[in-house]
């Protein structure tokens, strides 16, 4: 049986892979990818020179053969018309991708680009970059990477505006110490508020159902109802509920039963022992960890660093924490993990 493995690249970037290697020559390895939420993704060739490491153990390893790998997107079969090809070069690759496919080409100077290829050699590439009016041309030489179906290309590939955001979508800015994080939205439908808060139906990149959120109302800065964004959201939630893959971990029959009266401390007070994730002003991402124990309107967390409950123990005030996730995918899987 293929095993999973880690491709950690040697780029001066944190990139790396995960999947199963599916095919491999002197100039590429070919991995059909899983994504974050165990699913089947699209196909990676990855030149070989790129490559700093093939790893068959590590923590995210560990983590990912927990789970079964689902094939919710039916890119299987997608994937099996291209392995099926003579390819053995990025430029015969290259070469016959049609330009019509929206595809990401990733540099040796660690820029991602995404669009269409609109003619090949064995030099360079002419790819438009996707709603850019001018192509570029890309060195063969320069490319380390070259991504195939990968589910996020396909949508926007077959995206076609709408005329309104028809969801209810909003999308939401919450203030944070560090401004890199200002740009942030969470995007999503409002399904309860009350003076205080309100709970967001949270969706992922792709459209699908991500989280609950409870949010605390004085922590958002911005919203948006009515944007070119909100409609493609739209459109990805719309697809995904046609594909049968919205909400894939049935969240909505597992969201815990609330009332006018909810908050985050009231939450907080029922979940001691339990695993979180909270999304503080003061830090640069969300937490997620085991709470252990509440005082003095202070949450103690235990986090979870490289998939392994850390020993340092965080300190949050209540006032800090902008949102906590009723329940989420991520929180779904590390609880099952660790159990």
């Amino acid at each position: 049986m293929v095993s999973l493995v880690k491709i950690v690249l040697n780029l001066n970037t944190n990139d790396y892979y995960i999947g199963y290697i599916v095919d491999q020559n002197q100039e590429f390895v070919v991995l059909q990818s899983i994504d974050a939420d165990g699913n089947l993704g699209g196909l990676e060739y990855i030149k070989n020179s790129a490559i700093k490491t093939i790893k068959q153990d590590s923590p995210e390893l560990d983590f990912c053969n927990h789970f079964k790998v689902r094939d919710i997107f039916n890119l299987k079969k997608l994937n099996s018309s291209f392995l099926s090809l003579d390819i053995d070069s990025f430029e015969s690759l290259l070469a016959k991708i049609s330009t019509h496919e929206l595809i990401t080409v990733s540099t040796k100077n660690g820029n991602d680009l995404t669009g269409h290829v609109l003619k090949a050699d064995n030099l360079k590439v002419l790819f438009k970059l996707n709603n850019q009016e001018y192509p570029l041309v890309i060195p063969i030489e320069d490319i380390v990477g070259i991504s195939i179906n990968d589910i996020k290309n396909i949508l926007e590939n077959i995206y076609h505006e709408a005329s309104s955001n028809q969801d209810d979508l909003v999308a939401l800015y919450l203030d944070y110490e560090d401004d890199e994080r200002f740009g942030e939205a969470l995007i999503g439908a409002v399904v309860f508020h009350n003076d205080d808060y309100l709970v967001l139906e949270s969706l992922n990149d792709i459209g699908q159902l991500d989280s609950y959120v409870l949010i605390n109302r004085n922590y958002i800065v911005h919203t948006d109802q009515d944007t070119e964004l909100l409609s493609y959201y739209s459109f990805l939630k719309k697809w995904q509920i046609k594909n049968g893959s919205f909400d894939f971990n049935n969240l909505r029959s597992q969201l815990i039963q609330f009332d006018q009266s909810i908050s985050i401390d009231s939450f907080l007070q029922s979940k001691i022992g339990d695993m979180v994730t909270i999304n503080d002003y003061q830090l640069d991402n969300v937490n997620t960890g085991k709470i252990v124990k509440l005082e003095d309107k202070k949450l103690y967390l235990s986090n979870i660093d490289d998939f392994r409950l850390s020993n340092n123990i965080q300190e949050f005030n209540y006032s800090d924490l902008a949102s906590v996730d009723l329940i989420s995918n991520d929180l779904l899987r590390m609880k099952q993990f660790f159990n």
